[in-house]
């Protein structure tokens, strides 16, 4: 029996999502997407910055915006180092490179987004902040312009209820480092319109997106299933295996990175965020609770203790689930999370077993 790779799997997905089109009751082929000549992404962190590359490379004027002028200032220094490297390494050339500089615009006045077409929002995983930004963003931008967020996992209606134009909001979730994966899962709220909806697909094939549409609920399709993909991880964690073994398999199965690789990139603690919304975080649980399991089901708090000894990732102080040297990304295995894996086994009495790299 053959064994299909990551990669094909991929590619079968691909070739379906090529023939998308909006069902027959909302309008079908009749509903045409909006023109967007200029976006804005609200926020310089990771995400962010992945986005804003995204578009540039779509060949769209990117407004960039950050209230704090010195987050403001790193972050557009941040897009020219990106930039610069997909220069070095080819993937564009210097002409390339110097238009899609000239098309960046930094602001930290909401008033310069109101000529945009488009604006996708990629904030902290907070509700309340979310809508705040919402609420500024639908009294500053031209009526017609799309209010997109990046959330994960929080209700796309509560964001667009805080707006006067639910039918112009809708969810774009990239997936960290957004300007290398590929997919975009585009969520539909209860009120997003049809052209919003095409807009949003339409922009995402520019970007050269696998770019799906999906419905409203928590956690949307994408990490519905990634939370179960790293609960497994991290139970071969609990009997056995390291993060970097983990993530060796995952790689060489076809994944542009592995779990770990992934967490450290995106933030530990964002996971972490949504674990606490649950009541799920070792923090959270009564006096003589289990540790190992949450309302009967098995659950592993390796991560949750991670985060909790202030290894959030990259982005904090170069330690996560590896440990990073200052301008290299490249992950190091870290003996402190070794050690901190190996204590967590005795402390349970797990004895481990060997975890062959195929299984």
């Amino acid at each position: 029996m053959s064994i299909i790779c990551g990669s094909e799997y991929a590619d079968i997905s691909e070739e379906k999502l090529r023939n998308w089109s909006l069902s027959a009751k909302d309008g079908g082929a009749s509903i045409k997407p909006m023109l967007v000549s200029k976006a804005a992404v609200i926020g310089l962190g990771t995400m962010g910055r992945g986005i804003a590359i995204s578009l540039l490379r779509a060949g769209k004027h990117v407004l960039v915006f950050e209230m704090n002028k010195a987050a403001l200032e790193a972050g557009v220094k941040a897009l020219h180092f990106i930039l610069d490297r997909l220069f070095l390494r080819k993937i564009i050339n210097e002409d390339e490179m110097l238009k899609m500089k000239s098309f960046i615009q930094p602001s930290h006045n909401y008033e310069d987004l109101h000529e945009v077409d488009l604006v996708i929002e990629a904030v902290f995983e907070e509700l309340k902040l979310k809508t705040t930004i919402f609420s500024k963003l639908d009294k500053v931008c031209k009526p017609t312009a799309i209010l997109a967020s990046n959330t994960s996992a929080l209700d796309i209606d509560d964001i667009a209820y805080a707006t006067s134009r639910p039918g112009k909001v809708i969810g774009m979730h990239f997936f960290a480092p957004a300007h290398l994966m590929r997919l975009l899962e585009n969520v539909r709220g209860t009120r997003s319109s049809p052209e919003t909806i095409v807009t949003a697909m339409d922009l995402g094939k520019q970007m050269n997106k696998v770019t799906v549409l999906v419905g409203n609920c928590e956690g949307f399709v994408g990490n519905r299933m990634y939370f179960h993909y790293m609960q497994q991880a991290d139970f071969l964690l609990e009997e056995g295996a390291y993060p970097h073994q983990v993530d060796k398999v995952l790689t060489d199965y076809g994944f542009a990175m592995g779990r770990y690789e992934v967490g450290d990139l995106s933030g530990n603690d964002v996971g972490y965020r949504v674990r606490a919304k649950q009541g799920l975080t070792p923090r959270q649980q009564p006096n003589g609770a289990p540790e190992r399991s949450r309302n009967g089901v098995r659950y592993c708090p390796l991560s949750d203790y991670l985060v909790e000894s202030g290894r959030h990732g990259q982005k904090t102080n170069g330690k996560g689930w590896y440990k990073y040297v200052p301008g290299n990304r490249a992950p190091q295995v870290d003996s402190d999370v070794i050690k901190l894996i190996d204590d967590y086994r005795k402390r349970f009495h797990i004895q481990p077993r060997n975890i062959h790299l195929r299984k």
